[in-house]
């Protein structure tokens, strides 16, 4: 199978019409916005939690795993099916689940009651979150699609770290969760933009399915543990990021300002990831952007100051957002149907499931510091497992096909 032929009829990409291509994006970039919002809201939760259940961190960080796992493991069960499933429907129950987890969790009366609401919204995140990736995988040039969309729900997830401390109190998360519930709910129009499935995927059922027929397997599998590892370090950190500014001085509206900002101007790098499409391949673009990536995160748990956690948080962000759209785009390119897409995303998110539980142990036994080392380790693991499948997998291609047929950087992909 060639680049030309991942565009699926009616869905939109190169050569669809711009409206739908708007509206393709603006429903993909809000599931992604609503499925990550309880996630990118747990720095912020964390010292409120604790002090309205009287919990440690490591109690806190036990209940954010189980939130990231039922995502992950929502996630992961959706990678299948996903393939035949109305895209619009799925993303509609997650939306519904996401409402009523939210208010259920602005109104629990113990940890073990938010335990129970959290886990509910992270099913209902991990639905939302394979119907949108499951439709800009589907794409035709999925790099730039999953750019753009990258810019647009990290825009909204910027503007919810400036917020939250507006809508919530030191000792009180109730307002942040029912402001995650009123987005889900203004949302749920935006279901009837993700594009159905292909007829021709109604035999792609379930997981099993997947692993054993869907192309590149193991080249897939190399890529998913990468990913998966990557975000084990990454979510441990990114866990304790607010009380890593309050160790650098800042007070909550600074913290959550900081926050924002550089989320916001890092959005650059998906917009550099967008207009250099492969133009470098994607073995160079990861290998940039995760090095980059690691290096901010360590440095983030070594430095104390107003100007490294500001610098180094803008650093973080642009890496991140530079390297997404290269690794799902891999992804998708691997399987044009989606599926590699879907899984990876699960797996991707999979690794915040014991991340914040493993760095809440580190911080309680030996402070911040531990932290540095892991994200390296972590990262580190991810590169060699990644670069060393895509490698593979653009040597095998462009020693079995003609010069002719493929730009620098950018293989076909082969049909099996």
């Amino acid at each position: 199978m060639t680049e030309a032929t991942t565009q699926i009829p009616g869905n939109a990409g190169a050569g669809a019409p711009r409206g739908e291509t708007i509206k393709l994006s603006l429903a993909t970039g809000m599931c992604w916005a609503l499925a990550m919002l309880g996630l990118y809201a747990q720095p912020q939760l964390l010292e409120s939690i604790m002090a309205d259940h009287g919990a440690l961190e490591s109690a806190v960080g036990q209940m954010f795993s189980f939130e990231n796992g039922s995502f992950f493991i929502t996630l992961l069960l959706a990678s299948g099916p996903i393939a035949k499933m109305s895209r619009a429907r799925t993303a509609l129950a997650g939306m519904l689940m996401l409402i009523v987890g939210n208010i259920a969790s602005a109104y629990a009366d113990s940890l073990t009651a938010l335990l129970i609401a959290r886990t509910i919204t992270g099913v209902g995140a991990g639905l939302i979150s394979a119907a949108g990736t499951a439709a800009a995988a589907s794409s035709r040039q999925p790099e730039r699609v999953f750019a753009i969309i990258t810019v647009l729900h990290n825009i909204i997830l910027s503007a919810q770290y400036k917020v939250i401390p507006y809508v919530m109190t030191e000792t009180d998360p109730a307002g942040c969760y029912l402001m995650m519930a009123a987005v889900a709910l203004v949302s749920l129009p935006l279901c009837r933009w993700l594009l159905p499935p292909r007829k021709s995927d109604a035999n792609e059922g379930n997981l099993v399915t997947l692993l054993l027929s869907a192309p590149n397997r193991m080249l897939a599998v190399a890529v998913m543990a990468g990913m998966f590892i990557f975000e084990v370090g990454q979510s441990g950190l990114f866990t304790f990021l607010d009380q890593i500014g309050i160790q650098a001085g800042l007070d909550a509206d600074g913290r959550g300002t900081v926050l924002s900002v550089t989320n916001f101007i890092g959005l650059a790098g998906g917009v550099l990831a967008a207009l250099l499409g492969r133009r470098w391949g994607r073995v160079w673009p990861i290998t940039i952007g995760l090095g980059f990536n690691v290096v901010a995160a360590a440095g983030l748990a070594v430095f104390e100051s107003n100007f490294a956690y500001s610098a180094l948080n803008l650093l973080w962000a642009f890496a991140y957002n530079f390297l997404v759209p290269y690794l799902m785009g891999a992804l998708a390119t691997l399987d044009d149907r989606g599926r590699w897409a879907v899984a990876g995303d699960a797996f991707w998110n999979g690794g915040a499931v014991p991340g914040p539980w493993i760095a809440a142990v580190l911080v309680e036994e030996a402070g911040m510091l531990p932290l540095a080392g892991w994200v390296l380790a972590t990262g580190g693991i991810c590169l060699v497992l990644v670069a060393g499948a895509l490698r593979r997998f653009e040597s095998r291609h462009t020693g079995a096909a003609s010069p002719q047929d493929h730009s620098p950087g950018s293989p076909n992909l082969p049909s099996d």
